[in-house]
């Protein structure tokens, strides 16, 4: 069994790119195990950060002015934002009312 697993460990760990990539996968993990409540916000506005940029990008591409576009992707995102809240916030608040009537039962 040891010669087994001492055959694995010099198959795969007698590289150092290998070691040192293997470490900083496993510190990588446990990175984000550790600090991902904290990171989830951060990359969620660089993944709208991004998808917005390439609607800015496109934009320019079509001739429209980059200030323009920017305001326009703004106003856009802005609308399509608060549209979400105000379609979405009236229902939660009824099935919040709803489960505060039924908690006593």
């Amino acid at each position: 069994m040891i010669r087994i697993l001492r055959g694995l460990a010099h198959k795969y760990f007698s590289d150092e790119e290998a070691v040192i990539l293997f470490l900083l996968i496993l510190a990588g993990v446990v990175f984000v195990i550790l600090f991902g409540s904290m990171l989830a916000p951060a990359i969620a506005s660089v993944i709208i950060a991004f998808i917005l940029q390439g609607l800015v990008t496109k934009l320019n591409r079509m001739g429209v002015p980059e200030i323009v576009a920017i305001v326009g992707v703004f106003v856009g995102f802005l609308g399509v934002l608060i549209g979400f809240l105000f379609g979405l916030l009236p229902l939660l608040w009824a099935q919040v009312a709803s489960l505060a009537g039924e908690a006593p039962r």
